[in-house]
């Protein structure tokens, strides 16, 4: 699946629902996040379980020293496999 002109890089719409069920029919290519050294107490998970396990390979991160943030960039490193198990 090709990401429309139209869309920025690194958009999210949909929330927790969509990116599941794009990742579980193999559609992610590229998978950001960035870590926020803020103590929240709680938040709302990436894919809510159960759920089929991403394995992810890291390809790049950044280092923003000023403000203590984390970017990690990965994709998909094989199959998907459930958390019990093979697909």
């Amino acid at each position: 699946m090709t990401r429309p002109d139209s869309l920025p890089t690194g958009a999210r719409f949909g929330g927790e629902s969509l990116f599941r069920s794009l990742a579980e029919a193999g559609f992610v290519d590229t998978v950001e996040v960035a870590v926020i050294p803020i103590v929240l107490g709680g938040g709302i998970p990436l894919i809510e379980e159960p759920a089929e396990r991403i394995e992810l390979t890291l390809t790049e991160h950044m280092v923003y020293v000023k403000i203590g943030t984390v970017r990690l960039t990965s994709e998909p490193a094989n199959d998907f496999e459930t958390l019990s198990g093979s697909v």
